[in-house]
């Protein structure tokens, strides 16, 4: 997620302006260039709370055994409760903004649902709120792609 919205989002694909594409392409460069000087980076307090407690949470999980068929089901139950929780809910749904830029149509239209890397890193160290169209729009895209669908058990 520190490596922001990758360029590559930003090339004209079927249906896009390209009048449109070209500048946010040119914006989301300089931004990069911006964000790339900085030394530091911070997420938000509640997020980077949100990347603790799931790494602990994923590491217990994954130190549980599997010798046995029960054992199994309770490290499946343990996993997919983490999975649907409150806290791997906020991280799909962060990591889902760099990856929908790909998918949104860059038309005149659609200018204020697309997110550049200034936004999306403002957003994540707290500067910034999201524009809630703009994240509606990433998480229909991601629920309608499966960004981070669950395919036997695994992320």
């Amino acid at each position: 997620m520190q490596k922001g919205v990758p360029d590559e989002a930003f090339v004209t694909m079927p249906g896009d302006d390209k009048e449109v594409v070209t500048e946010l392409r040119k914006r989301n460069k300089a931004e990069r260039i911006r964000q790339g000087k900085q030394v530091s980076f911070a997420f938000t307090p509640e997020i980077d709370q949100s990347f603790s407690l799931s790494l602990k949470q994923w590491h217990e999980i994954a130190s549980l055994p599997e010798r046995t068929p029960s054992e199994i089901e309770e490290k499946k139950r343990r996993y997919q409760e983490f999975a649907t929780g409150k806290d791997s809910r906020l991280l799909r749904q962060i990591a889902s903004i760099p990856i929908a830029q790909f998918y949104i149509e860059k038309t005149y239209g659609n200018r204020s649902s697309i997110i550049t890397d200034d936004e999306y890193s403002q957003y994540l160290s707290g500067q910034q709120s999201p524009n809630e169209q703009a994240t509606a729009m990433v998480q229909a895209i991601a629920e309608r792609k499966n960004f981070f669908s669950l395919v036997s058990g695994v992320p």
